[in-house]
């Protein structure tokens, strides 16, 4: 299987896609928890119907990645922004703001002309730095679900697999934004060595995104 080509590439017989990323744990029925933020309460159908079809989607997943060898591991983080879903989501829809939450030493700089119009099936080229060492990075967004939710893959770059699930969830004014990535290393297994310094790096660059989301929108460091 060629080398980047995308999760559903390589989902053999199982046919599925990423409408609803998961972005919950069930507790109990009808109830929500984000990560480890406080729990919401899922009240409407429509809220429950999402809950449910994400649920499945998260296990599909799950298992169309159990059918290959290469370890796959997963990160979850999350961020509570007083702020509505509209306006937080319309931040992340602009993709020149990802520089501006991309820790500097990354040397993080967007290659596709802007203003870029997000859509499912949008492409980005960016090129950065990891380590001193200079990659070339191209994403797809695969779901585009305003203001609720978007995935984006990669589909060239130094992982074997990289998909990064966003999720928005507003209650009471305040919107929580979760992240979920389920990525592999490459030439695994001895791509394996690393992973502590490639989890470490992960915990560093989205402890830097929370505080620079909180500074582009509010000013505050």
């Amino acid at each position: 299987m060629p080398k980047g080509e995308g999760i559903e590439h390589r989902a053999k017989t199982i046919k599925f896609n990423l409408s609803y990323p998961c972005a919950f744990g069930l507790e109990s029925l009808g109830r929500a928890k984000p990560y480890d933020s406080a729990p919401i309460w899922v009240d409407c159908v429509e809220d429950k119907l999402i809950f449910y079809e994400i649920t499945i989607i998260e296990l599909r997943l799950k298992v169309t990645l159990g059918y290959f060898m290469v370890k796959t591991h997963q990160f979850k983080t999350s961020v509570t922004l007083p702020l509505g879903i509209d306006q937080t989501f319309a931040f992340f829809a602009d993709a020149s703001n990802l520089e501006k939450i991309t820790p500097p030493e990354l040397c993080f700089h967007i290659l596709t002309p802007q203003p870029i119009g997000m859509s499912e099936g949008t492409e980005i080229d960016y090129r950065l730095r990891l380590y001193g060492v200079p990659l070339y990075w191209r994403s797809r967004i695969t779901n585009w679900s305003p203001p609720h939710r978007f995935v984006d893959e990669q589909i060239q770059g130094p992982y074997r697999l990289w998909v990064h699930i966003h999720r928005f969830h507003e209650q009471n004014g305040n919107t929580t934004i979760m992240d979920d990535v389920w990525y592999q290393l490459p030439l695994w297994p001895f791509g394996e060595v690393v992973y502590p310094l490639v989890s470490g790096q992960l915990h560093r660059i989205f402890r830097f995104r929370k505080q620079a989301i909180r500074n582009a929108l509010f000013g505050e460091w």
